[in-house]
């Protein structure tokens, strides 16, 4: 008798910790269904994004006589804090978590020209191409829009007299299990075509980093600077900061 009272207790338990574990998991997915339902309809009310800026300094480009070096990008540059040694000179971040060439191209005039830069940093294209995973069928069209959106980014920064620093994309980490559901390795080839595209572009007023020579290993990211499979963790900003600190000290100061 004993021993049935204790299957029946344990039967009683596994179903109890069965519905205690599905209840959780419903509940942890209704509240990210509505997160990302507001998430989605955020965006189609501000399709820039720009309120994101709002936690990042403030400064009146008017009264302000500092030369300004503005960082342009997705999350890879919002995740940055440059540390140089450039005397004089205000640093601005203007980098935005998530987006893709296509919202920055928007917001180009508003956050970088009329702020009238010395010199601005670009680092973008990886949330368009990894969407190539999600939409195979518009791959081509994902990754051409990409670089022509690169392109005019690029081109209306020189071509108002500003010095342009293009870092290439850069590389990625090896794909999760989960993150392999949603990956392919015409991601891989077209980011590749992308940063061949970019090293095409130089001249006097477009400036060039391989950000492969500093970051990538074989095929994929060295696992010390990777934070996940798209971003950088502190050690490889570090790496970056001693990269772009040389570099930039030779292009404006010399």
């Amino acid at each position: 008798m004993s021993a049935r009272l204790n299957k029946h207790y344990l039967f009683q338990t596994i179903i109890a910790v069965i519905i205690v574990l599905s209840t959780s998991a419903n509940v942890f997915l209704i509240i990210k269904v509505f997160h990302d339902y507001k998430s989605i309809n955020l965006l189609r009310l501000y399709p820039l994004e720009q309120y994101a800026l709002k936690s990042k300094p403030v400064v009146d480009f008017e009264k302000s006589n500092l030369p300004k070096i503005i960082l342009f990008g997705d999350s890879r540059i919002a995740n940055w804090k440059p540390v140089l040694t450039l005397p004089g000179y205000q640093i601005l971040n203007r980098g935005i978590s998530g987006q893709t060439t296509t919202q920055l191209r928007m917001r180009l005039h508003n956050d970088v020209i009329n702020a009238s830069p010395e010199l601005v940093i670009l680092q973008a294209g990886i949330n368009d191409l990894k969407n190539i995973g999600l939409f195979p069928n518009h791959a081509e069209e994902i990754a051409s829009n990409c670089r022509m959106n690169l392109k005019y980014i690029i081109d209306h920064i020189s071509g108002k007299d500003i010095e342009v620093v293009v870092l290439t994309l850069f590389p990625v980490g090896k794909p999760s299990w989960v993150r392999s559901w949603f990956w392919s390795e015409q991601i891989n080839d077209e980011l590749k075509l992308t940063n061949d595209y970019l090293k095409g572009m130089g001249n006097s007023k477009v400036h060039i980093i391989d950000a492969d020579i500093i970051l990538k290993k074989k095929e994929y990211i060295s696992p010390k600077y990777e934070k996940d499979m798209l971003h950088l963790n502190r050690f490889g900003y570090e790496k970056l900061n001693k990269l772009l600190d040389t570099y930039l000290q030779k292009l404006i100061l010399e």
